[in-house]
């Protein structure tokens, strides 16, 4: 794990070239002492899709974003779910003074109810979004998931087209120049395939949002059963926002991790 602090001129998250793969999987913003917000991306995607949240909350917060296993400066190690919780569990201790509520988008906040689960003492308070359904059967995803590294490179155009569709103009230069990973998401999906996500939710009893833009229906549809018996969860829905609400809607979905983070976490002193 290697860190980089954006707080400079040079923005390793503007995607003008200052920004080289492999440099580092961890990028700080934000000031010292503050609450601690660790990011976690979607599957073959990478740090720099958090750029907008970095921007808008680092004036308040200490903002964390970091590469998972298998994507962006890690792309040459393999994702599991285990693996992942060890990375973040390590940028909890080191990174975020020991404690921290993580935000994460689809993989990513499955990522964060793990790591919930497994560290509740690291984390303050989860946001998770674009999470709830698990549609495909676990043999399904496992098949998808051992095609997708094969055939990804079918998808590097159309994957490009959709980034510049939702995602503002800078972040999606920034996410393509630090590269889409299809092994990585491929890993991630056979990993991810038939886990009992409530299950380890229940493990955890400290302030969680789910976090759906109001066209993600199957997880509107799967949130419910997702929190069932976790009485400290609730469920926003962001309007005229799809599954990457957090690329499609950043002030809206920035403006919800605050507030819930302002609502659950006592200032430090």
């Amino acid at each position: 794990m290697t860190t980089q602090s954006s707080s400079n001129a040079n923005d390793p998250l503007s995607g003008e070239g200052s920004y080289p793969l492999g440099v580092t999987s961890v990028v700080i913003a934000g000031p010292q002492g503050g609450v601690s917000l660790v990011f976690l991306h979607d599957a073959s995607s990478n740090l720099a899709m958090w750029k907008p949240q970095l921007d808008i909350l680092s004036a308040e917060f200490r903002c964390i974003a970091i590469d998972l296993p298998g994507h962006g400066a890690l792309q040459r190690s393999d994702f599991t779910l285990e693996g992942a919780v060890a990375e973040v569990a390590d940028v909890l201790r080191h990174d975020a003074g020991g404690r921290a509520v993580l935000v994460g988008l689809s993989v990513g906040g499955y990522v964060g109810i793990a790591t919930a689960a497994h560290h509740p003492e690291l984390v303050a308070g989860l946001v998770a979004s674009g999470v709830g359904s698990r549609s495909s059967t676990p043999r399904v995803s496992r098949i998808q998931g051992r095609l997708l590294p094969i055939f990804g490179f079918l998808l590097k155009r159309p994957a490009a087209k959709a980034l510049r569709r939702i995602a503002p103009a800078e972040t999606a230069t920034a996410i393509r120049d630090r590269g889409l990973s299809w092994r990585g998401a491929g890993d991630a999906m056979r990993d991810l395939a038939g886990r009992d996500m409530n299950a380890l939710l229940r493990r955890y009893d400290g302030p969680v949002l789910v976090l759906l833009g109001e066209r993600d229906a199957p997880n509107i549809d799967g949130a419910p059963q997702l929190v069932a018996g976790v009485p400290n969860a609730e469920i926003e829905i962001l309007p005229d926002a799809g599954h990457s609400c957090s690329l499609s809607q950043p002030e809206e979905f920035s403006l919800a991790v605050r507030d819930f983070v302002r609502r659950t976490q006592a200032p430090p002193v």
